[in-house]
C-alpha cells in the first residue's frame, strides 16, 4: 500500500504451500499406473487362460465329435475317451487352480512351506 506522497508503507505477501496437494497428486498419478498395470496383466491372465481352455475344449469337442460321427472300432473309441478324459481332468485342474488363487487373494486360504518339504501346502487361514 502506499501513502499519498506515493511512498510504500506497508505491503502484503500471500504464500500458499503446495507442497502438499504436490505430493497428494503425484501419488494419484503412481496409484493410477499402478492400476491400469494391473488392468493390463489382468487381460493378459484372461487371454491366456482363454486359450488354455480353448486348447483342452477343442480336443474334447474334436474327438467327442469323431466318436459320434465315425464307425471306430472299440480300441480306437476307448482312446479317443482317454484324450477326452485327460483334457477334462487338465481345464478342472486349471479351474481349481485359478479358485485356489482367487481364495488366496481373499485370504481365504493360506499357502504353507513347511521345513523340509519340498512342496507347498494349503490350509484355511488361522
Amino acid at each position: 500500500m502506499r501513502s499519498a506522497s506515493g511512498h510504500v508503507e506497508y505491503f502484503l505477501v500471500l504464500y500458499e504451500d503446495t507442497d502438499a496437494e504436490h505430493m497428494a497428486n503425484l501419488a494419484a498419478v503412481e496409484h493410477l499406473a499402478g492400476i491400469e498395470r494391473l488392468n493390463q496383466l489382468k487381460s493378459e491372465f484372461i487371454t491366456l487362460v482363454s486359450h488354455e481352455f480353448r486348447t483342452g475344449l477343442v480336443g474334447i469337442q474334436g474327438f467327442s465329435e469323431m466318436i459320434r460321427d465315425a464307425d471306430l472300432p472299440m480300441a480306437e473309441v476307448k482312446s479317443y475317451a482317454g484324450d477326452i478324459n485327460n483334457d477334462a481332468e487338465r481345464l478342472n485342474r486349471m479351474i481349481n487352480d485359478m479358485l485356489d488363487l482367487d481364495r488366496i487373494e481373499a485370504g481365504r486360504l493360506v499357502l504353507r512351506k513347511e521345513a523340509g518339504e519340498k512342496s507347498i501346502s494349503c490350509c484355511a487361514p488361522r
